[in-house]
């Protein structure tokens, strides 16, 4: 045959043609057209070639064919014949490969396992003269055969683990080491390694650290984590390595990082670790979770030796960390026992203990707090340990705090029991945990004096002292969530000081204690709900006013509490039921309208809890609020006056509304759908579409809550004008805008319109709504005579329109035209942020159609346009252009500002010089998003930047507020590190001397802000000079 001929002349100089000769050989034998003896026939001039590459090639050529066959194609005799032909000529190059394809056929039975592997370990002596691509095969091979034949290659004697481990020893290469580690990895968690331990712990420990980098772009696809999880496993893969592995690995841990050196190939791949004893620390913690317990137990003393300093004296916090998480890990092995209370602790446990309360008992010492942690994570273990840590814990601190005498040193006693309850509760449980044991707390025998300790000093502490009541509170309410600790009047006189707190102690600088004793009153809520409901609900609803006189600050306290406890699913029903009571109540009695607003703002808040819907009281609650929705309308036709009828009370019970509505079915929706003008009082209130005349301010209240409705109303279902008369609706709602004087209800005004446009219109009708802002006759809204109202309904109109992306082209012209006008521009201008921000009704959540791309095409069709008229129109017409270029700019993701960059940068930098703060801080926002995506494209406009940005910074008492001047300067202080040295050289001159007066602005943040800018410019180093 002559294909093994073409072979070795093509393989050299083109692969893929090689393959082909050796597929076109392996067709034949399919074919019968020949056969195997045939083939290995034609090698055998090659085979006694002198040129061990010529034999190598013959051989590949071999292994080629084979895995071009399919894998049943060689029978059993054949496939021993093979077998025995490559592993003889294993040492010339290219029978690994066959060997590799050979192993995955079915009839590849143990016999031949065997002779392969011993094959194997008679080359190893060649193996690391190899290229790396055939090291691979090799280690690739040896770890197929470990996998498939485990057992035979066991039973083959203890000599095969010298065998193996001579074999793998002295490899270099990454992606090698990756399958030498898990072959001995094999090797020590499977086998008896008694007598071979310390010669593999010196074949895995010898590469140890790993301090592996992979090179650019990572080819290999194996990183350093990789290679170091693999060794670590190989390091704890037995406890008959611990005799060696401990002591190596903590005596690295002592060194410190400068004794710990690099292990492997030096080449550019191969740095020093940024944190060694991380890898090590890890190491024993692996080691830790996999060694049998009598040698945990052994070497359990040194280990809290050489881990203690790491805990105690903490460098860096992951340290600490990793640390602590070694000796937990330890400790909740040696606890791991089932009745703790007559168990032993470990002696290792009560060392840790000891040292640790010798820490604690001087508070002074930085070592205490690092030790009252450590005591944490070591109660949080196991049952046993918390029994052990408490039994010697408790009753020193509660002599330490007998003798305390100062605020701080309670403090520090009462910081490491607060971490101590927080452990016990996490093992023990609370009230409605179902507990793991029958197991007592071991805080039982101390729970009087703990209480009696924590009251007291509640009791004790002024109102000067926030955190330490906090930190006080904080325990008792640990206490009080124990399961089968506290006795219910206990809890009691706790939820009583929570109160107190809440609602009666209205010191301003307490704000932090008071939320802190709120939610104290949900955490006990959880646990005790019938306390609260029996206690708590109704000492706060009596603490509700009759009357004007009654303190605001109080019943607004008492309010916000009762919300929140609204969070607590059992508690729901009874506190809007009660809160609802109240309303009626207030709403009868005709109590202020602040009494009114706040109850509704509360009954708001508990119906935006998610286990509202789920609630069995949902519809008979919607009907109430229903009934209140038609006395409200009913009292705006009559006219009367009365508490309810407020802006801001028809908001509050507006959302209400709204959020009844959204939780609705489809059916109630369509039915309150018919209500959204008639509100329940059979006729229209406020939208009559015949032009009505003047119509009083309290029917034009209504419109809020028909607004409300509109937003909560899904987009397919009818409002109660026909599609055809919705033009005339809008008209209408225009109408009405120019007329109202009130601001709030024309900002509902404005919304509906656009909710009625953009939700409910059919595209065939907003024709009509485009034509009051876009046609040039007298009935358009940008015509003069024009007003600012008429120019709000104008931007509002054209929001709805833009939003689905309707008329865009037309709208943004005739907008862009009437910025100007010399009297109305300005006010033109800042409507453009508006007309693509979310921040209102119309929003997707509400049902809008917005279109995904449509904020994003009107700024792209905004900036040529403004770009092209500031470049040759006048100053005020300029200055309108770039205020509303930079009202857009807040409304934007930074990633369409990025496909503008080219043409907004020159306006970006005229901004800058605009004296409207809302422009300026704008546009400062998107110069520092814009140093951090794309700093190259700012580099020829630096110094320009770099000037506008120190008249920014600079205190005026009319301009650059502190925003201003804090975002200018932190824009300055990204320059360092984005842009080049080289550029910022030429400035620093200018900066500093730009700085110098910030530096005595009179507000302290901004002169901070100065420093940390100086600071970053400091490090810009010129190149010309020497290092």
């Amino acid at each position: 045959m002559l294909d093994v001929r073409d072979y070795i002349h093509t393989v050299d100089l083109d692969k893929p043609a090689a393959q082909r000769i050796a597929r076109r050989t392996a067709t034949k034998l399919e074919a019968k057209e020949a056969n195997l003896i045939q083939v290995i026939e034609s090698l055998g001039a090659y085979l006694q070639d002198e040129d061990v590459t010529i034999r190598s090639k013959a051989i590949l050529y071999l292994s080629q064919v084979l895995a071009a066959l399919p894998s049943d194609f060689l029978s059993r005799q054949q496939l021993n014949a093979i077998t025995q032909f490559l592993c003889d000529r294993i040492k010339d190059g290219g029978a690994t490969t066959g060997l590799i394809i050979i192993q995955n056929s079915s009839r590849f039975h143990d016999d031949l396992a065997v002779m392969t592997f011993k094959a194997l370990l008679l080359d190893q002596e060649n193996i690391q003269t190899r290229p790396q691509s055939q090291r691979l095969e090799s280690l690739q091979l040896l770890n197929n055969i470990l996998l498939k034949h485990r057992t035979v290659i066991r039973g083959q004697g203890p000599e095969t683990i010298v065998g193996i481990t001579n074999f793998v020893s002295g490899e270099k290469d990454p992606r090698n080491l990756m399958i030498v580690f898990s072959v001995l990895n094999v090797l020590i968690s499977e086998w008896d390694i008694t007598a071979q331990a310390e010669l593999l712990f010196d074949s895995v420990f010898c590469y140890y650290p790993i301090t592996f980098r992979p090179p650019p772009g990572n080819p290999f696809g194996i990183t350093s984590q990789d290679l170091k999880e693999s060794l670590r496993g190989c390091i704890a893969g037995s406890s008959l390595m611990a005799p060696y592995a401990f002591p190596q690995l903590m005596e690295k841990l002592d060194s410190g990082s400068s004794n710990i050196k690099v292990s492997l190939l030096a080449t550019s791949r191969f740095i020093r670790s940024n944190n060694p004893k991380s890898d090590v620390i890890q190491t024993l913690h692996a080691c830790v979770q996999s060694y049998r317990l009598e040698v945990l137990c052994r070497y359990s003393p040194t280990l809290w030796d050489s881990l203690k300093y790491e805990v105690l004296n903490p460098q860096e916090d992951d340290l600490a960390e990793e640390a602590v998480a070694v000796l937990q890990t330890l400790i909740s092995r040696l606890c791991a026992v089932e009745h703790p209370s007559s168990s032993c602790p470990p002696p290792v446990l009560d060392s840790i203990i000891t040292e640790c309360m010798e820490r604690i008992k001087e508070p002074q010492h930085k070592q205490a707090k690092a030790a009252s942690r450590l005591l944490e994570a070591i109660a949080r273990t196991t049952t046993l340990a918390l029994f052990a840590t408490v039994d010697r814990v408790i009753p020193s601190i509660l002599l330490m705090y007998a003798d305390a005498g100062t605020i701080e040193e309670k403090r520090a006693v009462i910081e490491p029991l607060k971490l101590l309850l927080d452990s016990d509760l996490s093992i023990c449980g609370s009230p409605k945990q179902i507990p793991d044991s029958n197991t007592a707390n071991p805080l039982r025998p101390f729970k009087d004096r703990l209480f009696s300790l924590l009251t007291q000093a509640l009791q004790a502490t002024t109102n000067k002292e926030p955190s330490f009541r906090m930190l006080v509170l904080d325990s008792l309410l640990a206490l009080c969530q124990m399961r089968d600790l506290m006795e219910d009047a206990e809890i009691a006189l706790v939820v009583q000081y929570l109160e107190n707190i809440a609602v009666d102690e209205g010191v301003e600088f307490q704000r932090d204690l008071q939320r802190g004793a709120i939610q104290g009153l949900l955490r006990i809520s959880k646990v005790q709900p019938e306390l609260i409901a029996t206690i708590t609900i109704p000492r706060l609803l009596c603490k509700l006013p009759e009357s004007e006189l009654h303190p605001m600050a109080e019943y607004t306290r008492a309010l916000s509490v009762l919300a929140s406890l609204s969070a607590e699913p059992e508690l729901f029903d009874l506190l809007t039921r009660r809160l609802f009571g109240c309303l009626d109540v207030a709403v009868s009695k005709e109590i202020f309208t602040q009494y009114i607003e706040a109850l509704l703002s509360s009954l708001y808040f508990a119906f935006s809890q998610p286990h509202w819907q789920d609630s069995p009281q949902f519809a008979s609650q919607r009907a109430r609020i229903l009934k209140l929705l038609q006395h409200a309308a009913e009292l705006c036709t009559l006219g009367a006056r009365h508490p309810l009828l407020n802006e801001s009370t028809f908001d509050a019970l507006g959302k209400i509304i709204y959020i009844t509505v959204r939780a609705s079915d489809i059916e109630f929706q369509t039915e309150i759908a018919e209500q959204v003008y008639k509100l329940y009082t059979g006729g229209p209130v406020f939208i009559f579409l015949n032009g009505t005349g003047k119509i009083s301010f309290f029917r034009r209240l209504t419109v809020i809550l028909s607004t409300h409705l509109v937003a909560a109303l899904p987009y397919h279902i009818q409002l109660p004008v026909p599609n055809a008369n919705l033009p005339l609706l809008v008209k209408e709602l225009v109408q009405h805008c120019f007329h109202e004087h009130s601001l709030g209800i024309r900002r509902f005004l404005l919304e509906h319109i656009a909710m009625v446009i953009n939700k409910f219109m059919d595209i065939s009708t907003l024709d009509e709504p485009l034509k009051l802002v876009c046609d040039s006759g007298s009935t358009s809204l940008l015509c003069s005579p024009t007003t600012n109202r008429k120019i709000h309904v104008a931007f509002w109109i054209s929001k709805a329109l833009l939003f689905r992306m309707f008329g865009m082209e037309k709208l943004l012209n005739t907008l862009l035209r009437f910025l100007s006008n010399e009297t109305y521009g300005s006010d033109a201008a800042r409507g453009f942020g508006m007309i693509i921000s979310l921040e209102c009704m119309l929003s997707k959540e509400n049902g809008a159609n917005i279109r995904l791309l449509a904020k994003q095409k009107v700024f792209i069709q905004c900036v040529p346009m403004i770009k092209e008229i500031t470049r040759k129109s006048p100053g005020f017409v300029k200055r309108n252009h770039l205020t509303a270029l930079c009202g857009m700019l807040k409304q934007l993701d930074p990633t369409v500002l990025m496909l503008q960059l080219e043409s907004l940068l020159p306006l970006l930098l005229q901004s800058l010089d605009l004296e409207d703060n809302e422009a300026k801080a704008a546009t400062i926002k998107t110069l520092t998003i814009i140093l951090q995506k794309d700093p190259i494209s700012l580099v020829e406009h630096v110094p320009s930047i770099l000037a506008r940005l120190i008249r920014a910074s600079a205190y005026l008492e009319e301009n650059n507020p502190e925003n201003i001047r804090l975002n200018a300067l932190r824009c300055m202080a990204t320059f360092p590190g984005k842009i080049k040295d080289v550029i910022l050289i030429a400035n620093m001159k200018t900066v500093e001397g730009g700085l110098a007066p910030v530096l005595d602005d009179p507000r302290r943040n901004v002169r901070k802000e100065a420093v940390d800018c100086l600071a970053a410019w400091s490090k810009v180093e010129d190149p010309k000079e020497d290092d």
